[in-house]
């Protein structure tokens, strides 16, 4: 089950990108996720990441608030059951709380993003 804090892999593209989940599931039975992408000059640098935040980070990295969706928990939950969707450690404390007060400082972040947050 996805959980607040918790971290998925997804495939995206041509790789596995580590996504962080940010809320326990909702009332309408939904998951904030945002994912982490390999830091380069001129990307959203609200929020970076490095070796020692997360097991899975292992060079600069940033949290990618343009992409953030709001997924169903039971397709989480499927792609988990299915093994398409890879649970990893979860974040700490501290990492996540930079996590989520960067919604609100990003530029990219989608306003109906904010507004899913701030219900």
């Amino acid at each position: 089950m996805a959980h607040r804090k918790g971290t998925i892999l997804i495939p995206s593209g041509s790789a596995d990108h580590l996504f962080i989940v940010c809320n326990d599931t909702c009332s309408m039975g939904a998951n904030l996720v945002v994912n982490i992408s390999s830091f380069y000059d001129g990307c959203d640098d609200t929020c970076l990441l490095d070796r020692g935040d997360h097991p899975f980070v292992q060079h600069c990295s940033y949290v990618f608030y343009a992409r953030a969706e709001i997924c169903k928990a039971s397709n989480l939950q499927s792609g988990i059951s299915q093994g398409k969707l890879r649970p990893q450690a979860d974040m700490s404390e501290d990492v996540f709380f930079r996590v989520l007060e960067g919604f609100h400082t990003s530029p990219d972040t989608a306003m109906r993003i904010l507004k899913y947050l701030n219900r």
